[in-house]
């Protein structure tokens, strides 16, 4: 959706968190010498093991141990030579253009299968529109036919992407147990999981994704009231099966590969949150400059806050996932309404569409 109103409110949420941990230190305790001739001492206690003390201090050699058989039950551990260190960024990058790629090379055939397939079906719905309509394509809610098309052939390419991508950087980390210590192997999520994010309706008893969404809800009712806002004609069939579409595989395959593969990527390089968060948020929103739409500051700071909220659920996606889809579906229902029949009647100066 395009409008001239902007979202300063996100700035409002809480963004930065600390946590503090107390180290305890075992004490060591001395043995009195049994002096001679008297009763026998009494047996000496067994002498402690590694797990007795669970706050106690371990040494480097014990977390590398702990590390590794932490991520040795990782659905993502690569089944073939799981501790020779894979490359975190490359086959990620490549996974994402071609979906399935790592997973292939790694032997995961039940994951490697279904991803191949999603970008294949996309590369092939894409095709079979018309090319030449295509030339003068610029609007994500044109209702022509073959606009259509191309839109639900790089979403399926796009989840496809996505979900590979974090699927190949989730089993690079595997095989790294010294690096990437601010992901916890018992907050990982599945491709399922991710996948049914969207649907998660108790996300919205949180504050921080009934905020958001609760804002652009306002902020679309007020364009339509003002003066010399647009005309709501109502949305037609076909504009809800493409509503939701489209508004899933934004919310899926971005989130998967903007915050689930580069932004942790991009903090392990940093070792800042916050850098990781700032660089990630740029190039979400370079990734929706457009010939009308040059600078795209409203994406830079939905990506830096849904890049928040992912950080301060452990690095988490499930929740950014639900929160990117229902923006979507919000603007994008907004952006339809403003049409009559496939003449666009509305426009707006700001792109709000993610």
């Amino acid at each position: 959706m395009r409008t001239w109103m902007m979202v300063k409110a996100l700035w409002l949420l809480p963004f930065f968190g600390f946590s503090l941990n107390s180290p305890i230190f075992a004490q060591t305790q001395t043995k009195a010498k049994p002096k001679a001739g008297k009763a026998k001492p009494a047996a000496s206690p067994a002498p402690e093991t590694p797990t007795d003390d669970p706050l106690r201090l371990r040494t480097a050699e014990e977390l590398e141990q702990q590390n590794k058989s932490a991520w040795s039950e990782s659905m993502f551990r690569p089944p073939n030579n799981p501790n020779h260190p894979r490359n975190a960024f490359l086959p990620p990058l490549v996974s994402f253009v071609l979906p399935g790629f790592d997973q292939w090379w790694e032997g995961q055939y039940a994951y490697a299968i279904p991803y191949s397939a999603l970008g294949i079906a996309g590369i092939a719905v894409s095709r079979s529109a018309d090319s030449d309509k295509l030339k003068y394509f610029s609007d994500l809610t044109e209702r022509d036919p073959d606009i259509r098309k191309l839109l639900i052939g790089s979403t399926l390419t796009k989840i496809g992407g996505g979900l590979s991508s974090y699927h190949s950087f989730r089993t690079a980390v595997t095989t790294r147990p010294n690096e990437y210590k601010f992901l916890n192997q018992k907050y990982e999520e599945s491709p399922l999981q991710l996948s049914i994010a969207p649907f998660k309706l108790q996300y919205l008893a949180r504050p921080t994704t009934l905020a958001p969404l609760a804002i652009l809800g306002a902020l679309v009712v007020l364009d339509y009231r003002r003066k010399n806002g647009p005309t709501w004609y109502g949305l037609q069939r076909q504009d809800f099966p493409m509503t939701g579409i489209i508004s899933y595989g934004a919310g899926l395959g971005e989130e998967t590969s903007f915050r689930g593969f580069l932004m942790p990527w991009t903090r392990e390089q940093t070792g800042s949150d916050i850098g990781s968060n700032l660089i990630t948020a740029t190039v979400f929103a370079a990734a929706h400059i457009a010939p009308d739409h040059p600078i795209p500051w409203p994406q830079f700071l939905f990506g830096y806050y849904v890049g928040w909220v992912s950080q301060r659920n452990n690095w988490t996606l499930s929740e950014s996932i639900f929160i990117h889809t229902w923006w979507d579906v919000i603007a994008f229902v907004a952006d339809y309404a403003s049409k009559q029949r496939t003449d666009r009647v509305f426009t707006l100066p700001i792109n709000l569409v993610f």
